[in-house]
């Protein structure tokens, strides 16, 4: 069994999904639209048991993908606090990118520069850990803000002002009655900026696929692999647990890394006879399921192996292998 890091332990971490860019941002405009408010829905596969966050930016009228008449969102030190950590994030990557100092306090020479900048190109893409965006997002969650966040058990935000949105992953819960669910440990690592018209509904899903754990019984005839096999006292039996990153592993600042075995009564770990290899892919990791063809890298000694007693019931032993942080592995 594999997890990533709870994230939500940590600040938020790289990586996060730009749904659009500003599209065509035109000059101050007066349009009118009904005050209505859209409602987002989050599909994602944790939604029963995770909640979900959202804050303005930027007030706009929007039309398509096109912004006009583009403000601060909120008002006193909310729209104080969104402004210096948007305008500050702007300074800081330009100085670093650019050599240029960013200055402007205005919303829309912001708004414009980051249509210029932020390398988002109108479509879903997973951004950089070090995009402007994500730098922007970092800092609004470490503000002491307000923001819109989902009820337990709903996926949906209502009633959201025309402009462009930040959202986040907030945190996971419990059922009332303490049940053991899987919950996302998501928290935080995919951001989502969003151009809202304040009328129609709009639906996200955070592009993510979730990392996967497949057990193999290695056998030396013709390099074949079974899901079981008969054996008999004394015999070695050799098996591979097949595990995969998340695809968007270049976005993220640490990435936790735990392998987990039940080992059976009846069967006897040999003492480090477990060996860790990294493969490009799943494909190449399965055409060597005997480590005979040198593709692998032997990554062993990032891993911390732990097992734990007998247990009472079955005599069944549990082992894991743990790396704190994969991005450590060249």
């Amino acid at each position: 069994m594999k997890t990533t890091k709870n994230i939500a332990r940590l600040a938020v971490t790289a990586g996060l999904t730009a749904a659009l860019s500003f599209g065509g941002v035109m000059a101050p405009v007066t349009m009118a639209f009904a005050e209505v408010g859209s409602t987002v829905t989050f599909e994602d596969a944790y939604s029963s048991t995770t909640t979900y966050k959202g804050i303005q930016i930027f007030t706009a009228n929007v039309s398509g993908s096109t912004a006009a008449n583009i403000q601060w969102a909120g008002s006193g030190t909310q729209q104080t606090a969104i402004q210096e950590a948007v305008v500050g994030a702007i300074d800081g990557w330009s100085k670093a990118h650019n050599n240029v100092a960013y200055t402007s306090k205005n919303a829309q020479d912001a708004a414009e520069w980051l249509n210029t900048n932020a390398g988002v190109d109108g479509t879903d893409s997973r951004i950089a850990n070090d995009n402007v965006l994500n730098i922007i997002a970092k800092k609004l969650n470490e503000s002491n803000l307000t923001w819109e966040t989902t009820a337990q058990g709903s996926s949906e935000l209502t009633g959201l002002g025309a402009g462009y949105w930040l959202f986040l992953t907030n945190g996971v819960y419990k059922p009332a009655d303490g049940s053991a669910v899987k919950q996302s440990t998501d928290a935080f690592t995919s951001p989502i900026f969003k151009l809202v018209n304040g009328t129609d509904s709009v639906n996200i899903t955070p592009k993510k696929k979730i990392p996967t754990v497949e057990k193999k019984i290695a056998s030396d005839r013709g390099g074949a692999e079974h899901d079981a096999a008969d054996s008999h006292i004394g015999q070695n039996v050799t098996y591979n647990l097949y595990g995969t990153i998340a695809d968007n592993y270049d976005t993220y600042d640490t990435y936790y890394y735990k392998f987990s075995d039940q080992i059976s009564k009846g069967l006897t770990l040999q003492e480090n006879s477990a060996k860790v290899y990294l493969y490009a892919s799943g494909a190449e990791a399965k055409a060597d399921p005997n480590h005979k063809n040198n593709t692998g890298k032997d990554i062993t000694t990032h891993f911390i192996k732990e097992s734990s007693g007998a247990d009472s019931s079955d005599g069944s032993v549990t082992t894991t292998w743990t790396c704190d942080n994969l991005k450590t592995i060249p």
